[in-house]
């Protein structure tokens, strides 16, 4: 398993780790889904090793929880990451369901600073009767804490037991 080689919680309240190989390959970003963190991307980041990769745990989940969500927030202090670490490189961001929200959000800040975006299982339409699905995921929660839910829900995602 590849280690990361230093973790830090920045000024812009987000924590994230970096992989490096000391090659100058292009920079990698990868962001999570929605309720859970980082470590979803293991697997890849191990795949990717000779590339630098860095990989945050999105405000309000894994060791960013104690910030609150935003997506335009979490796109910008993702951008001001990615300033910080780009280094005349080429910087793909992939973002998967609440990171590939994300995502967009942060391309239509500063297309310029990403050369190249992998957006899985993003929304880019306005939610019909937001405050119905919004009551709905609050009732919802309440599953999350009961663990045959959530080992069936882990299956149905094929997360495996190491991340379960």
């Amino acid at each position: 398993m590849v280690d990361a080689q230093r973790a830090v919680v920045i000024e812009v309240n987000i924590h994230y780790e970096t992989y490096r190989s000391g090659n100058r390959l292009p920079l990698l970003v990868f962001l999570h889904g929605g309720g859970v963190s980082g470590w979803m991307w293991q697997e890849q980041v191990e795949y990717f090793r000779d590339y630098e990769c860095i990989v945050p745990d999105l405000l309000g989940h894994g060791r960013s929880s104690k910030s609150h969500f935003s997506i335009h927030d979490c796109a910008d202090e993702l951008l001001a990451l990615i300033e910080q670490y780009k280094d005349e490189r080429q910087v793909t961001v992939i973002g998967f369901s609440l990171g590939a929200q994300v995502l967009v959000s942060m391309l239509s800040k500063h297309p310029s600073l990403i050369d190249r975006a992998l957006i899985i299982s993003a929304s880019t339409s306005s939610m019909k009767f937001p405050r119905v699905v919004a009551t709905m995921a609050t009732w919802s929660l309440p599953l999350v804490r009961n663990k045959a839910f959530a080992r069936l829900q882990a299956k149905q995602l094929y997360i495996s037991d190491k991340y379960f």
